[in-house]
């Protein structure tokens, strides 16, 4: 009979490792894609209203490269930190992605497009593309 009970205190134990081991994997693979795939970043202003609000979070992929016409994409506001954010070290890169500020901004030209801008319309390859621009009044009235 003591036997018995050695085993079942041997299952349990192996039980509550894997359990242990399954929750510290869960965690670091959680930490890891916060840290290399997703950044965080704040809404400041309302620039971007009605798409975006002030003080709204919004997670930034840093894997897609890809890029379309009217997509938005996070930019560095410091041309010398996206500089040595785009460097090979992968610990001070994420250090610098971590502390640096960043601009929301809307693609309106892809690379090699003609474009051409008249009386407050962008026009590409002789087709007009409809962009609302609006003044600092209706900015803040939105808020």
């Amino acid at each position: 009979m003591s036997n018995t009970k050695i085993e079942e205190k041997s299952s349990g134990s192996q039980f509550w490792a894997v359990v242990w081991g399954v929750f510290i994997l869960f965690l670091l693979t959680i930490l890891l894609v916060k840290f290399f795939v997703f950044q965080q970043v704040t809404v400041v202003g309302s620039s971007m209203v009605p798409n975006y609000r002030d003080g709204q979070l919004l997670l930034v992929n840093q894997l897609d490269k890809t890029f379309n016409r009217g997509q938005v994409v996070a930019v560095f506001a410091d041309k010398e930190v996206a500089k040595s954010a785009s460097e090979s070290d992968i610990v001070g890169n994420y250090m610098t992605r971590f502390s640096a500020k960043f601009f929301l901004k809307r693609i309106v030209g892809l690379p090699g497009e003609e474009i051409e801008i008249i009386d407050s319309k962008v026009i590409i390859y002789n087709t007009i593309v409809t962009y609302v621009q609006r003044d600092e009044s209706e900015r803040n009235n939105q808020d």
